[in-house]
């Protein structure tokens, strides 16, 4: 009996289908396999953006901090300058003051001793008035006793003039200083001070 033919056939159609099957199979494969490989290669992406951009934050973060450290710095700087300036000016008002109240009770100080020598000159020259009318008084009165009418008159004339009032002159007293109760306004020039 003759090999069956048919059966054959039908071994080599299912042998051919399952070629066909497996080249799909692989095929599909292939595409999975590039499916992932694309998926690993924009998962990489991203990682690497995100990896670049925490750098970026943190570096950003930590200019950031220096920047305000520098500006702190700089504030407490100028807070310090500024803390010097105030009191470089306090110390100075304080000294003005001082000097402004030294110098007001010296020109008082020299104001009295003025004036309580110009009282003495005053009392000493009132004096010397007073021992002048006398003596005139007294050379008036002996003379005025004399026999000689000329004699005689010289003497009324010196008491006539002693009787007159014989008034030395009274030194003016110097003008007081003008009062103040306080300094002139700290800082102003001294054109621009009243």
């Amino acid at each position: 009996m003759g090999p069956d033919i048919s059966a054959g056939r039908g071994a080599v159609s299912v042998l051919a289908q399952n070629i066909s099957n497996l080249a799909q199979a692989h095929s599909h494969l292939a595409n999975v396999v590039s499916s992932t490989q694309g998926h690993l290669a924009n998962m990489a992406n991203k990682y690497h953006n995100l990896a670049t951009a925490a750098a970026q934050f943190s570096y950003q973060k930590e200019k950031d901090a220096k920047e305000q450290e520098h500006r702190a710095a700089q504030l407490s700087l100028e807070q310090a300058r500024l803390d010097l300036a105030n009191r470089q000016q306090d110390i100075a008002k304080e000294q003005w003051e001082k000097t402004f109240g030294f110098n007001q009770q010296q020109a008082k100080r020299n104001y009295g001793l003025a004036k309580q020598q110009t009282a003495a000159e005053v009392g000493l020259r009132r004096a010397q008035t007073r021992n002048l009318d006398a003596d005139t008084g007294t050379k008036g009165y002996i003379l005025g006793q004399s026999a000689d009418p000329r004699v005689m008159a010289l003497g009324n004339k010196l008491l006539t003039q002693v009787g007159g009032g014989f008034k030395g002159r009274k030194p003016a007293l110097k003008k007081p200083l003008e009062p103040q109760d306080k300094p002139p306004a700290f800082g102003l020039s001294p054109m621009e001070r009243p």
